[in-house]
């Protein structure tokens, strides 16, 4: 979460922290959860915004784990290494993660709330984002 980044890499940038990971430890995804504006990720060296769904909240507990479940099971479902994945794929992914997150902040609880399928792909198709993102972020320009 963005806490918790803020709390282990103080004074850092997102992508400046997420080049520190890679280069000493190799890592290919970091993932890191913005609240109600989405998520920042560092995949395969490259950086992405994801926008959360403008959803009316009535209870955030479970939001954070249900994110990490549309992440995994995203990966599990494409069955590739992260470094194979195309940024459609991770793009897909986190929009993905970010309506599952989003949609159990709909409902009080948190696996009464998990949102089926059906409601994920809802979600996807027709509720808007919070705030419309580029899917890629360009850092060279």
């Amino acid at each position: 979460s963005e806490d918790d980044f803020q709390f282990l890499f103080p004074g850092m940038d997102e992508r400046e922290a997420c080049e520190q990971i890679y280069l000493e430890n190799g890592t290919e995804m970091i993932v890191i959860t913005r609240s109600d504006r989405g998520c920042y990720a560092y995949v395969n060296q490259d950086s992405y915004l994801s926008s959360a769904y403008d959803v009316d909240v009535v209870d955030t507990t479970g939001s954070g784990d249900a994110f990490l479940a549309g992440i995994i099971f995203n990966i599990m479902k494409l069955n590739k290494n992260v470094h194979d994945l195309s940024s459609v794929e991770i793009t897909v992914m986190l929009d993905f993660a970010n309506a599952v997150g989003s949609l159990v902040c709909t409902r009080p609880g948190a696996i009464a709330a998990f949102p089926t399928p059906q409601e994920i792909v809802h979600c996807m198709a027709k509720i808007p984002k919070r705030v419309p993102v580029t899917n890629k972020v360009d850092w060279e320009v």
